[in-house]
């Protein structure tokens, strides 16, 4: 399996994925892992574990009461603005995170497998993630 699915881009660094193919999957096994570059990898983390009680890309703002968006563009933090609910604040984070996505599936087109490519483009992201 190893030989017949590893490939490289460039000389960036590659992961061994098991739910970017089917999402939330948490089994490693032929049917549902693939070799994707580090980059890639990492825009589908949902840091559930260390964020807090809070959905993906949402904080708390105590001195104002309202809801931050925020979101990972490459090694950069985007603000997207404050929001008055957490709904709103989530909806902002998954625009851009969703379109982000997309943007960089078309950057790697030609370089990774077509079922990598068309899952990034379909990606959704969840209030639950």
């Amino acid at each position: 399996w190893y030989t017949e699915n590893w490939y490289t881009v460039g000389t960036q660094k590659m992961c061994l994925d098991k739910d970017i193919i089917t999402k939330g999957n948490k089994t490693y096994s032929p049917d549902t892992c693939i070799f994707v570059p580090e980059r890639i990898n990492t825009l589908v983390i949902n840091n559930k574990k260390s964020r807090g009680k809070y959905p993906i890309g949402v904080s708390y703002v105590n001195t104002g009461g309202t809801y931050v968006a925020k979101y990972r563009r490459d090694s950069r933090s985007c603000s997207l603005g404050v929001f008055k609910t957490i709904e709103e604040a989530f909806n902002m984070y998954k625009k851009h995170k969703e379109a982000y996505i997309c943007e960089v599936a078309e950057s790697y087109k030609d370089q990774i497998p077509e079922k990598v490519y068309q899952a990034l483009l379909n990606y959704k992201v969840d209030i639950t993630d």
